[in-house]
């Protein structure tokens, strides 16, 4: 009875499942730009929860002389990125609209009259100012503020 159950499955396989798939006119959906809405929402959910960024990965910007910027990830609303300062670079004055979070990766940076250096973090909030940004042995820095903190710099 095993036996008889397996020749028709098999039956199936060959011409008749052809034949079937022919018979059905093909599927159009109701709402075509709904339906492209649906999978590209499932595909943004689906996308992975992790974000890696190689040493290698990426490219750094030049913002000023001595000064370069490489973006490491912006969803939108927030973004995080190295500031590499090269010995002797500076940074004019600023203002913080929103908060900044800064860690030192490498070497010491002043900023205005606080100094930090390798390992420590730095908090700028929200209408803060920072005095003039110099590193005088060179610095590496990690950043992470709101999307358009930084989009005119």
């Amino acid at each position: 009875m095993k036996n008889r159950g397996n020749q028709q499955a098999q039956a199936l396989t060959g011409e008749i499942v052809e034949a079937l798939a022919l018979a059905v006119p093909p599927a159009s959906p109701r709402d075509p730009a709904a339906l492209r809405d649906r999978v590209l929402a499932r595909a943004r959910a689906d996308r992975a929860r992790f974000v890696t960024v190689r040493t290698s990965d990426g490219h750094w910007r030049m913002l000023a002389p001595g000064v370069a910027m490489k973006m490491l990830h912006d969803d939108g609303a927030m973004q995080s990125f190295l500031l590499r300062l090269d010995a002797g670079a500076s940074l004019p004055a600023h203002d913080h609209a929103v908060d900044e979070l800064c860690v030192v990766l490498e070497g010491s940076v002043r900023l205005g009259d606080i100094e930090v250096s390798r390992g420590d973090y730095h908090l700028a909030v929200a209408g803060s100012r920072h005095g003039r940004v110099v590193s005088p042995e060179g610095a590496v820095l990690f950043l992470r503020t709101r999307s358009d903190e930084h989009a005119t710099r």
